[in-house]
């Protein structure tokens, strides 16, 4: 097919080179590719039964996904390790009079270049065991490019992470896009004194961006922020890690030459990747947000989108 080597220049010459369109993690094109929304899950962070509630959602809602095998699973089980598939199916059956959760996932290199192997791979013995008419449906269901089914038990063990891209921001996390329609952008870029990285003393000098959540008789509205830097045209050489900050502002308390009293970042780290998204249940006001770096002295421009389900002016 053409268009896959056309989006592969595409991406490349945005980029800057072929090079670095090359590895790198599934996370990092979902918001270049689709303009969508995009969350990394690491499985070490969350249980089965919520991971597999937000897959089954995901699926239906027409998201897409994907997930990653890690290097030091490379070869177990006819897995590749270091490299990202997609997560195309879930379904539950009865086996052994309990139910069992499966997921299904296809290797993007094809059969030829490795497929899973172990429990519920295409010839494994617990489909024996199985109603034969789900066992036809599931089966049939597989393309015969790499695409497979396994336990999400064996999928917790061989896979560290999940990645879910939305094209309307999932707010309350069960996998399914929420009616936040509504999009504001901003664009600013950290320069000279305003590159001013995250220490208590400086952090103000960066750039600063405030917005009117409308008071629409709701005692508050959900709110997805999401924080997108310039790419690095080196990623072996990535060392801008990025935080966004978020302020409710009220009159009178001012910091350096900002009202600011109430501090309601919900996610406290840096990020190495080029976006993150926050949510936040916000009540009407006035608030502002700053985006910074770990480091001062890093110059790179931004873009800040605000999803909700009101219109949300901008300063």
């Amino acid at each position: 097919e053409m268009w896959p080597a056309l989006m592969e220049k595409a991406f490349a010459k945005f980029l800057g080179s072929y090079r670095e369109a090359a590895g790198g993690t599934d996370v990092f094109a979902f918001t270049p590719l689709t303009g969508g929304t995009s969350e990394r899950i690491e499985m070490k962070d969350t249980n089965k039964s919520l991971l597999f509630t937000r897959v089954c959602n995901a699926l239906v809602a027409g998201s897409v996904l994907s997930c990653s095998v890690p290097e030091e699973n490379d070869g177990q089980m006819g897995l590749a390790g270091g490299h990202a598939y997609t997560l195309t199916g879930a379904a539950r059956l009865s086996y052994q009079g309990k139910q069992t959760r499966l997921v299904k996932i296809r290797n993007p290199w094809g059969k030829a270049k490795g497929e899973w192997t172990g429990g519920w791979s295409d010839n494994s013995s617990e489909w024996i065991l199985v109603n034969k008419d789900a066992v036809n449906k599931l089966k049939n269901e597989c393309k015969g490019d790499g695409e497979f089914w396994m336990s999400l038990v064996d999928y917790f063990k061989y896979f560290s992470a999940t990645s879910i891209c939305n094209f309307v921001p999932d707010f309350d996390k069960d996998g399914t896009p929420d009616d936040l329609t509504q999009l504001s952008v901003m664009f600013g870029e950290w320069k000279g004194p305003t590159a001013a990285g995250h220490d208590v003393e400086e952090k103000f000098k960066n750039p600063k961006f405030t917005f009117t959540i409308p008071d629409t008789g709701a005692p508050s509205i959900p709110v997805v922020i999401q924080f997108i830097r310039e790419r690095d045209s080196r990623r072996e050489l990535n060392e801008c890690y990025i935080r966004l900050d978020c302020y409710k502002m009220e009159a009178e308390h001012e910091v350096q030459n900002t009202c600011v009293v109430d501090e309601i970042t919900n996610f406290m780290t840096f990020w190495g990747g080029p976006d993150i998204s926050y949510r936040y249940t916000m009540e009407p006001g006035r608030y502002m947000v700053v985006p910074t770096t770990m480091k001062a002295g890093i110059e790179k421009e931004f873009c800040i989108r605000l999803f909700a389900s009101v219109d949300v002016p901008c300063e």
